[in-house]
C-alpha cells in the first residue's frame, strides 16, 4: 500500500522507530520517517525566534510543533491533496487498509481547510460520512492527540501561516477551529493505537517538566496567547468567528458525545 505520509520520530529514538517499521512492514506499507526537530538541541537564538508562548510551552512541546509544522511546509511543497502524518508511538491497525479507500474519498470530498483524527475522541461530534464496517468519520467540536491525523493544504497552508511563532502546543484542535483554521473530523474507530510501551516514555516529557494541571498560571497565560491567535483577524474576520461561535453553541444542543 502506497500512501503520502510522514512519520515524526527523534534520531536518537531508534526502539520506537524500529517498532513502527515492523508494524507498517507487517501492513505492506514502506514507512516514510521524518527527523523531529528537538526542543534541546535548538540554541537560543533559535528559541528566541521561533518563540511566542510567554513561558507556556516547554522546549520538547516547542520542538513538537516545529516538527509538524516542518512536516507541513514539506508537503505543501507537494502537489498532493492530502498528507497523513503520523508520530512515532503509534501502532497502525489492520482496518486501517480497509476503511482507507473511503477515508481517501472523504478527504477528496473536503472543500474546506480540514482535519482528521484517525482515532475516537472525547466530545460532540456528529456522522458526517461512512466508511463501512459500522465506522463513520465524525464532525467533532473537541479534539485532542496529534499522533495520527490526515491534513489538507488549506488546513496546512492556515496552520503554518499561524503558529509561528509558537504560541500554544500543536494538539489544540478545538482552538485551531474555533479560530477559523481548521474544520475538525474524527473516526469513531481507532485505526491508530497508541503504543502503550512507547507512549509512557515521552522523550518530550524528559527535556523539561511541564506545568502541573491543578496549576493556573498556565491557563492564564494560554488565554492570552490564544487572544493573541485571535486579534491577528481582521474586523471583519472577527465578526465571523463570533458567528460561528454562535453556530457551535447550537450544534452543541444536537450533537451526540463521543468517548475514547
Amino acid at each position: 500500500m502506497i500512501f503520502n505520509h510522514s512519520i515524526i520520530n527523534a534520531a536518537k529514538a531508534a526502539e520506537r522507530s524500529e517498532s513502527v517499521s515492523r508494524n507498517f512492514h507487517d501492513l505492506g506499507i514502506e514507512p516514510n520517517f521524518f527527523e523531529a526537530i528537538m526542543g534541546n538541541e535548538l540554541n537560543e537564538t533559535q528559541l528566541k525566534e521561533c518563540r511566542g508562548d510567554n513561558g507556556l510551552l516547554t522546549i520538547g512541546e516547542v520542538g513538537c510543533v516545529l516538527s509538524h509544522l516542518k512536516v507541513c511546509k514539506d508537503f505543501l511543497s507537494t502537489n498532493a491533496p492530502y498528507w497523513t502524518i503520523f508520530e512515532d508511538d503509534i501502532h497502525l491497525s489492520n482496518e486501517f487498509l480497509d476503511a482507507y479507500p473511503r477515508i481517501e474519498s472523504f478527504m477528496n470530498s473536503q472543500i474546506e481547510p480540514s482535519v482528521l483524527l484517525l482515532r475516537r475522541n472525547n466530545g460532540k461530534g456528529k456522522v458526517v460520512y461512512p466508511l463501512g464496517g459500522n465506522h463513520h468519520v465524525l464532525h467533532m467540536l473537541a479534539g485532542t492527540m496529534s499522533c495520527g491525523y490526515i491534513i489538507n493544504r488549506k488546513a496546512a497552508e492556515n496552520l503554518v501561516k499561524a503558529l509561528i511563532p509558537v504560541r500554544i502546543e500543536y494538539d489544540a484542535w478545538a482552538i485551531y477551529q474555533q479560530l477559523g483554521y481548521i474544520k475538525l473530523y474524527s473516526t469513531d474507530f481507532n485505526y491508530v493505537e497508541l503504543n502503550p510501551t512507547m507512549s509512557s516514555n515521552s522523550i518530550i516529557d524528559q527535556m523539561e517538566k511541564r506545568y502541573d494541571d491543578s496549576c493556573q498560571f498556565p491557563k492564564k497565560i494560554k488565554d492570552g496567547n490564544v487572544k493573541a491567535l485571535y486579534n491577528q483577524n481582521s474586523p471583519s474576520q472577527k465578526i465571523i468567528l463570533q458567528l460561528k461561535r454562535v453556530v457551535r453553541h447550537l450544534q452543541e444542543l444536537y450533537y451526540d458525545e463521543y468517548r475514547h
